[in-house]
């Protein structure tokens, strides 16, 4: 196979070196289970799906976003997202609403207005909201 030369390709341009993602992705996952620690990645460096997609099937327990929109993206692949940011405002609680079923959507809060919104949010469309606090 070849591949074009670098100054061919239009910048910006995603380029990625397919064995050394493997060997990250093997090096994180032997990482995480020899320290006994569940493993959720931040998407910010990537927000590609299907890396997402890679990462859980390398080991990890789920994702982390920093907005409504990169969890509805990653909520195609995902099943467990975490929301790093407390979504302030109706129509961010809206999309989060929104997110499939099956997606179990955990959320960073930094205030009880925050948690009153989303909690009210949530029993708008008849989910159930539940607390926990930090391990």
């Amino acid at each position: 196979m070849s591949f074009p030369s670098l100054d061919d390709i239009e910048t910006p341009a995603a380029l990625v070196d397919e064995e050394r993602l493997e060997r990250n992705l093997a090096k994180a996952s032997v990482y995480m289970r020899e320290h006994g620690l569940r493993w959720r990645p931040h998407t910010k460096t990537h927000k590609v799906p299907e890396l997402a997609a890679r990462q859980l099937q390398a080991g990890a327990v789920g994702v982390t976003v920093a907005t409504p929109r990169e969890a509805e993206v990653m909520g195609a692949v995902v099943d467990d997202v975490l929301l790093a940011y407390s979504p302030v405002g109706a129509s961010k609680l809206a999309r989060l609403m929104a997110l499939p079923g099956h997606v179990r959507l955990s959320v960073g809060l930094d205030s009880r207005e925050v948690l009153a919104g989303l909690a009210e949010a949530a029993r708008g469309v008849g989910r159930t909201p539940t607390a926990s606090a930090p391990r």
